[in-house]
């Protein structure tokens, strides 16, 4: 008996109701778009695409949901803007958190739906695109466009979920992203990919879904450029910068550890530089080597938290020299579209680059770019030549700007407006 209720629960899941496929012309000005993520609210892909779909006339809103804010609790963080994020933690126990939530996003997630659809009061009767952000959240999608008469899906794939993690020595299981991305194939209109080299896995994964390319490429009205080719074109007075904002986690695919090593080592000898890392973190490992290092070099090394995003910008186009440092021992060296890398190019910041990323061949010639194997004494020794050279830095800095400034979003933006288009047009 229990087995079967479960069955049903499963089919209650992910039936959806049948929609016109009649109706070819998706009226912008009654269409409807719920954005579903689980990303930092101030992501920054997600909210260059809300500016870029906000022209429509459409009506539109961002749900975020926190797995460490408590169940329920709903907060709006934009007056002009519909974003909300809800909270989902029941326990102070974040193993059993992320258990439950994957059991609830599965199989009983009509409580979060109902939560969304009284928040955001949507006519069931007009055309809704949801637009995913996180795999995890694909089923959610699905769910929540039963209610709806007229519904795509669309599935923004930031990142690679077909690589196996391993478990143990020897165990490799499916990533919980390509679990839900199996479960709810079948039911997704598009697919948005960050490069040219997934497409043919993104149309082999979803053989029904049209399919487009939108990398992480930053828009260039966010920064300042006077600033920032003032700070190329002069000598300087103040230390080197060195920045890393993003991901902190000792065991983390990003190399936190290497970034570490390099910055006691410079700073003993006593270089005229400055590290900045900057993000948000629980880790007491991460936390302790932060406070060590702040006490050592107090005007040289910063751990600034948590920073918003016109602080990360600014932050950005002070410094000389960021980091984007994947470890080589990660079973997730895969080929990225990393937006952190552009918004270095368009600060004038000399990438320091060890990772598989998307035009590599344009990235190598304004970069410090190390290879997989190379060792970190090798990429210690190459940052530590050039850190005296201030003529060589302003050249890298020039020619990075340069490269940026002619790989934009406002380029590529126009994307997700075309992949709406196709879905709702297709009979």
């Amino acid at each position: 008996m229990i087995a079967v209720n479960i069955v049903r629960i499963f089919i209650d899941t992910f039936n959806i109701n049948s929609i016109d496929i009649c109706s070819r012309s998706l009226i912008y000005h009654g269409m409807q778009l719920i954005i579903l993520d689980q990303h930092a609210i101030q992501d920054s892909r997600i909210n260059r695409h809300m500016q870029s779909v906000k022209d429509l006339n459409c009506k539109l809103v961002r749900i975020n949901i926190d797995r460490n804010t408590r169940y329920n609790e709903i907060l709006r963080y934009d007056e002009k803007d519909e974003v909300y994020s809800i909270g989902i933690a029941q326990n102070q126990n974040k193993s059993l958190d992320t258990l439950h939530f994957m059991i609830s996003l599965f199989i009983m997630n009509k409580d979060i739906c109902n939560t969304i659809l009284k928040l955001i009061k949507y006519s069931f009767k007009e055309p809704t695109i949801l637009h995913v952000h996180d795999p995890i959240l694909l089923p959610l999608a699905v769910r929540l466009s039963s209610y709806f008469q007229k519904h795509w899906i669309v599935y923004d794939r930031h990142e690679v979920y077909e690589s196996r993690k391993q478990y143990y020595s020897c165990i490799y299981l499916p990533r919980i992203g390509r679990i839900a991305e199996i479960f709810v194939a079948s039911q997704i209109d598009g697919v948005i990919t960050i490069a040219d080299e997934y497409r043919n896995v993104v149309r082999r994964l979803f053989p029904r879904s049209d399919t487009t390319v939108v990398p992480n490429l930053p828009i260039l009205e966010d920064y300042n450029s006077p600033a920032i080719l003032s700070k190329i074109g002069s000598t300087p007075s103040s230390p080197l910068q060195f920045i890393y904002i993003g991901s902190l986690n000792w065991k983390s695919d990003r190399d936190i550890e290497l970034i570490l090593y390099i910055a006691e080592h410079l700073l003993s000898k006593q270089y005229n530089l400055k590290f900045i890392i900057g993000g948000a973190t629980t880790d007491k490992q991460l936390l302790l080597e932060f406070a060590r290092l702040s006490e050592a070099y107090p005007l040289n090394f910063i751990y600034t938290g948590y920073l918003s995003r016109e602080k990360v910008i600014e932050y950005t186009q002070s410094a000389h020299f960021g980091f984007f440092l994947i470890k080589p021992d990660t079973d997730y060296w895969v080929t990225c579209s990393p937006n952190k890398v552009f918004e270095y190019l368009n600060c004038g910041v000399i990438p320091i680059i060890r990772a598989d990323c998307t035009y590599k061949e344009q990235l190598q010639n304004v970069s410090l770019w190390f290879n997989r194997k190379d060792p970190k004494d090798c990429i210690l020794n190459k940052i530590e030549s050039l850190i005296t050279d201030y003529i060589k830095i302003q050249e890298m800095m020039q020619q990075a700007y340069h490269l940026g400034s002619n790989l934009s979003f406002n380029s590529v933006g126009n994307e997700y407006i075309a992949l709406y288009n196709t879905i709702e047009a297709k009979p």
